[in-house]
């Protein structure tokens, strides 16, 4: 009986299917398949084949997680370049006055009361609160993202999990 040793090789090497499986599937003799197994070095080539596929999956889970720290970090510097604009003496010390409506002396209309800004010396405490909290979550999202930037060596307790990207988990 002839067999097409060419397509059981390939499902052997590229498999992880034992030989006797095969023997079962194709029904062939345990003599012959051995015989051809070790003639075209079948183990060799499945360990080489499962080698490269190993390399190639590191090589793109290290791409794919480059470049969500890429995105990361890129997120991070325009949050800190937005935090450094919005600090300034009007954020601080500036109070939008809600001004009360008034009444049109011609016409007796009832005029919505203006919005203006008004600075004072004492600094406006919500704004305050606000600008040390986005300064703690950007800290806290640099911490996550290099977690051994203390310089002790010891990683943290926490750790980003990066998911593929949707054509990524597809394929």
């Amino acid at each position: 009986m002839r067999y097409d040793w060419t397509k059981i090789e390939h499902e052997y090497v590229t498999g992880k299917m034992p030989l006797l499986r095969l023997i079962e599937r194709y029904q062939i003799s345990q003599t012959t398949m051995y015989k051809h197994a070790k003639e075209g070095n079948w183990d060799e080539k499945r360990q080489k084949y499962q080698e490269k596929v190993a390399k190639k999956a590191l090589t793109r889970a290290s791409t794919r997680d480059a470049r969500a720290i890429s995105r990361l970090m890129t997120g991070n510097e325009s949050l800190i370049r937005e935090l450094q604009k919005a600090i300034t003496e009007q954020t601080l010390y500036g109070y939008i006055i809600q001004d009360a409506p008034t009444t049109d002396e011609e016409t007796g209309e009832l005029r919505p009361g203006g919005m203006r800004v008004q600075m004072l010396e004492k600094a406006d405490t919500k704004a305050l609160v606000n600008l040390s909290t986005a300064i703690r979550n950007i800290a806290m999202a640099t911490k996550i993202m290099y977690p051994d930037g203390d310089g002790t060596g010891q990683e943290d307790e926490r750790s980003v999990i990066i998911m593929p990207d949707k054509e990524e988990a597809e394929e």
